[in-house]
């Protein structure tokens, strides 16, 4: 457990930035007068009065002391956060509804009765304990001509890193180091560009034919990887790689007859490719022209059109290695039908099916640690995206 004895007040503001001098009135950030009070759950506990309170952006539990000799503390979701006996209020709160609440803490002592020039003070004590993101000391003064509150000092910071702090949206713990997806920022990921899980929408693809899908600006997600311990691609046969497998929330392959069907629609469709590589990259590919055909045909694959500002390199019509990389023509290869180039096949070797020319270097549903790959590159995260042009 690391300590941090502040003068004054600790608290975690993820949108603040250490070194910013200018005040800001943020007495809404603070929640001392939450607009909707619920009692808090069966996970927390709590002595003196605490109350919770629910915000569009975040979820925060506020603490008010009744008390005169009892230290508060507050246990919530595995995380706790302890404050000295003589405080007055004191806050948890994490990013989201739903999330555990371990992001941002603040202890507030009574107030004193100093002032200076018109501005009462008071003094603050907070620990600094696993779990926290940024403890920044802070000076609050109380303007008592209109009560409000302005942030004025950052004077300190500490950090506890992962694993006894969670990684968010998606991100895992590395080296006691969040790595994020490409949208999501922040020491434990709690900032995200978008929703990195949103959710599945019905999508109709002719009169007799709608499925559910998930979405990513305009993309349609066909495979996505995310969890090494789930391996939901393993021991697949032709069957599960046609009508599609697994989780929309987490891990899937949404199905070559579905694939056949949106690329054979009277659109035409381009592909993209984004990873997170095992260099600790993200990377992407972008080919302007993809297709699948009919069950018949093998579901045999079309795509062409590299966009040469792909980051990643071409692992599917590069003419360089032209043995291993060209696959538009393949057939689709499971380990119970082998349709590719290899004298073996590659479907058994990768642990994975998919559009083999003798097993491949553009694989994206092999195993994790051998037949997850990109070019030179093995794979920590890859989502397999279509859209139409």
């Amino acid at each position: 457990m690391s300590v941090v004895n502040c003068s004054n007040i600790c608290l975690v503001i993820w949108w603040m930035f250490i070194g910013v001098r200018k005040c800001a009135v943020i007495i809404e950030e603070r929640g001392l007068q939450p607009d909707d009070v619920t009692p808090l759950n069966d996970n927390s506990t709590r002595t003196c009065s605490t109350f919770a309170s629910t915000r569009p952006r975040h979820t925060q539990i506020f603490a008010q002391s009744v008390c005169s000799t009892d230290k508060m503390s507050i246990t919530l979701v595995g995380q706790r956060m302890k404050c000295d006996n003589d405080l007055y209020v004191a806050g948890l709160a994490g990013p989201d509804v739903g999330k555990p609440l371990n992001k941002w803490q603040s202890c507030q002592r009574r107030w004193e009765n100093t002032t200076d020039d018109g501005v009462e003070w008071c003094s603050f004590n907070c620990d600094c304990i696993n779990g926290c993101d940024q403890i920044m000391v802070l000076r609050w003064p109380k303007i008592l001509a209109d009560t409000s509150w302005n942030l004025c000092d950052i004077i300190q910071s500490c950090t506890a890193s992962c694993p006894e702090a969670p990684c968010y949206n998606g991100g895992t713990c590395e080296n006691n180091t969040c790595r994020c997806l490409p949208y999501c920022q922040g020491q434990y990921c709690e900032m995200c560009a978008k929703d990195p899980y949103p959710p599945p929408i019905n999508l109709t693809i002719d009169p007799e034919t709608s499925l559910k899908v998930v979405m990513d600006e305009g993309w349609i997600i066909v495979l996505r990887r995310r969890d090494k311990a789930l391996n939901v691609f393993d021991g697949r046969y032709w069957v599960d790689y046609e009508n599609g497998f697994g989780d929309l929330a987490s891990e899937f392959w949404l199905g070559n007859k579905y694939l056949h069907l949106l690329t054979n629609n009277g659109s035409t469709y381009k592909c993209r490719v984004d990873m997170l590589t095992n260099d600790g990259e993200w990377r992407w590919a972008e080919y302007g022209t993809f297709s699948v055909g009919t069950a018949k045909d093998k579901y045999r694959i079309g795509v062409y059109d590299y966009n040469s500002r792909s980051t990643a390199g071409d692992a599917w019509t590069s003419s360089e290695e032209s043995y291993y990389k060209v696959i538009s023509g393949t057939g689709f290869t499971a380990k119970d039908k082998d349709n590719d180039g290899s004298y073996t096949n590659c479907a058994e070797t990768h642990h994975g099916g998919w559009w083999y020319y003798s097993c491949s270097k553009g694989v994206l549903t092999g195993e994790w640690e051998y037949g997850l790959m990109w070019n030179l590159f093995n794979l920590e995260y890859v989502d397999f995206l279509i859209k139409a042009n």
